[in-house]
């Protein structure tokens, strides 16, 4: 993995190749972290296109494979960030005939996309892996910006002043442009940046997951197109295959997916908690070594042996102990990281401004520790076990919509339905509800039919906003927020969900992997937490060879209720597909979260001290939308306002949720003075802010 950043003249001006390069450096210093390993940037001659590469040597780590990278056989030049895998094979298979001038994977992209004669769309298919990319063709006056099928790897651009820049991360973005950055309001109270591909910022947005933007140099015309959509089957249709043949599939995929991952010339770890997805992954890795069907992983361990990174919580949620015992159980080398409030509020500013949005809770923190200590151990790759829970329905917050509907696929063998306490609402951690009833099929927003909608549609700041800045809020209460994130869907997604054509329980899974999944759990506990120090996470759950044939599959196979134990099991045909690689107690135990912190913080500690700390009446005045006032009764909800908790609430999952609240107001405070970000002072000059200006909306057409 690397960082990346890119500038295109779209005026038509003559351009200074000097002044383009700096600020293309400017880009890349920003993200430097990502890059410890050297650094590289190419102008054009005319200086309109300009590519910058900060380097993580994973494959091919000398000389030969810096970037950016020149096609040996046309005069295509590319910047890649990610890996692809089985790039050897493809080569050989595909490109015999083509000259490498490296060892790099990344080379593969180059090769493909000459052998296919500059057809970007015959060359993504066979990309395995997590990237994001850019590629140069002056030959074709093509410029192509790709991001991996699942979004793993960032992208990030803007256009400005007639500039289109991309970089790896905002920070990249933000030091390559003139102007200082304004709020985006509307994406900010509605859910913009977390249900469409907006952010904070005004006019910045995110390549979306499985799509490309083509940039036409001799019209400077920008379009958008998916080349990736995630379909399940209809509904209606019967499942004839076997149960047995199922599982077996999946263990066989699984298999696959983390044999590819283990290819690597540094040392490779394994990220383990107390759960099956990384257990199975461990599990898999010590089958592969002692099969001798994996290279050595890490020369500073015994052979056929690799180490387990585990974070150990100092509350009773930890699952420090159970990881141990799995880990001994596969002969990995135990490595823990003791963790408490103290530490996690200690770099908790250092974490928010590297992940860049907002995030309501300590868990990236804790992510972000643990990255850092395997970094400081030798490790530079790790594989770990995102995306499971998107893909098999491992959150609670799928019940109701796989309930919603009997599973047709599976005939006479669907399932008993669970009692109906098992079903009821559950509450979100912001207060509102996560789950709500399922609105008639003739209501709009069709993403509202879901019994999650509530969970995607809760705003986070209203307590703490000044009133003009209310105005802004969806009056709908979260309409917007989900015609939004359905909008921002492939067309193909979008006519399957109106038609509801699919299960409730592959609707949910699909929204919820195209929100929540890529702002939240790939940025703040992936790729951010883990690139700020130059860690490379690998993530087979993702393999695209993998979660085809998940989503093929039925929903009772993934969330099954057993009537035996009148319990639910989610993810249940993963610890099927596990079991010959995990213990039986991993195999037994029901699904913990992933916690950070206490069920509630005391006053007077490490994360009361913290928010006093950030949430200043200046801090706060300078986001400009926010009310200090309004501020400080959260805090008072949170932690009372003396040292006998007097006016704190007696429930405890209310002060949480308002420490939680008071969290995202400190983080506000936090992006404002480190992005500079202009102060709105008014409810007009706000509307600007938000709605006028972005180059972005009126450039790039969507053509799928």
């Amino acid at each position: 993995m690397c960082g990346i950043d890119c500038l295109l003249d779209l005026s038509g001006r003559a351009q200074d190749s000097q002044h383009v390069k700096e600020r293309l450096e400017r880009g890349l210093d920003a993200i430097a972290h990502r890059g410890p390993d050297g650094g590289g940037t190419w102008v054009s001659n005319d200086a309109r296109v300009a590519l910058g590469h900060a380097r993580l040597a994973i494959m091919g780590p000398d000389a030969r494979g810096c970037q950016p990278m020149a096609s040996t056989s046309s005069s295509a030049r590319a910047i890649v960030n990610g890996e692809f895998y089985e790039w050897e094979q493809l080569l050989n298979r595909l490109c015999p005939n083509y000259s490498c001038a490296s060892s790099s994977d990344s080379e593969l992209l180059l090769a493909l996309y000459d052998r296919f004669d500059g057809d970007i769309h015959a060359v993504l298919p066979h990309l395995r892996g997590e990237f994001a990319f850019v590629l140069h063709d002056p030959a074709r006056a093509k410029l192509y910006a790709v991001r991996d099928r699942y979004g793993i790897k960032p992208l990030y651009y803007t256009v400005e002043d007639q500039q289109l820049a991309f970089c790896s991360e905002i920070k990249g973005l933000l030091a390559m442009l003139p102007s200082a950055p304004r709020w985006d309001l509307s994406a900010a109270l509605n859910e913009g940046w977390r249900t469409g591909n907006s952010t904070l910022l005004s006019g910045i947005r995110w390549v979306k997951p499985g799509s490309l933007l083509e940039v036409d140099l001799h019209t400077n015309s920008i379009t958008e197109q998916s080349y990736f959509v995630r379909q399940f089957p209809l509904k209606s249709i019967d499942d004839a295959r076997p149960i047995d043949a199922l599982v077996a599939g999946v263990r066989s995929r699984l298999i696959d997916a983390i044999r590819v991952r283990l290819r690597s010339d540094v040392p490779v770890g394994v990220f383990l908690s107390g759960g099956v997805d990384s257990s199975a992954v461990a599990g898999i890795v010590a089958h592969l070594l002692k099969a001798k069907a994996a290279p050595a992983l890490d020369p500073s361990v015994p052979p056929c042996t690799f180490r387990c990174f585990t974070i150990d919580f100092d509350h009773e949620w930890s699952e420090a102990g159970i990881a141990q015992r799995t880990a001994e159980w596969v002969g990995a080398q135990y490595c823990p990281l003791k963790v408490d409030e103290e530490m996690l509020c200690q770099y908790f500013e250092e974490v928010i401004a590297q992940c860049e949005l907002p995030y309501a809770d300590l868990g990236c923190v804790a992510k972000y520790l643990l990255a850092r200590f395997a970094k400081q151990q030798g490790v530079k790759v790790v594989l770990t076990g995102e995306g499971s829970d998107e893909h098999l329905a491992g959150y609670p917050i799928f019940r109701g919509d796989r309930f919603a509907e009997r599973d047709a696929a599976m005939g006479q063998c669907e399932d008993a339905k669970p009692a109906k306490e098992l079903l009821q609402p559950l509450p979100s951690f912001y207060g509102l509800p996560a789950n709500k009833p399922r609105c008639s099929t003739s209501a709009r927003p069709p993403l509202a039919h879901l019994a999650m909608h509530g969970m995607l549609s809760t705003s986070h700041h209203h307590e703490g906003l000044q009133e003009w800045a209310e105005s802004f809020i969806d009056p709908s209460g979260g309409d917007a927020a989900l015609d939004s994130l359905l909008d921002s869907l492939p067309r193909k997604s979008q006519e399957a969900i109106r038609e509801d054509k699919y299960h409730p329980l592959h609707t949910a899974l699909l929204v919820y992997q195209r929100s929540t999944f890529v702002t939240q759990q790939l940025t703040h506990l992936g790729d951010r937490v883990e690139m700020a120090h130059a860690l490379e996470a690998r993530t087979p759950f993702l393999d695209h060879h993998l979660t085809q044939f998940i989503d093929s599959l039925p929903p009772s196979l993934k969330l099954r209720f057993d009537p035996r134990t009148k319990a639910l099991r989610e993810k249940w045909i993963l610890y099927e597909a596990a079991r010959p690689f995990i213990t039986p107690e991993v195999y037994e135990r029901v699904k913990q979260p992933f916690v950070a912190a206490p069920r509630r913080y005391p006053r007077g500690g490490p994360m009361h001290r913290l928010l006093q700390r950030l949430l200043t009446r200046e801090g706060v005045q300078a986001v400009g939308w926010l009310d200090s006032e309004r501020v400080e009764r959260l805090m008072v909800k949170a932690f009372g306002k003396d040292e006998h908790m007097t006016g704190a609430t007696d429930d405890a999952r209310e002060a949480k949720v308002a420490t939680a609240q008071a969290l995202l107001c400190a983080e506000m405070c936090l992006f404002a003075k480190r992005w500079g970000v202009e102060k709105l002072t008014g409810q007009e000059k706000a509307r600007v802010a938000a709605d006028v200006g972005d180059e972005v909306r009126k450039r790039v057409r969507r053509v799928d």
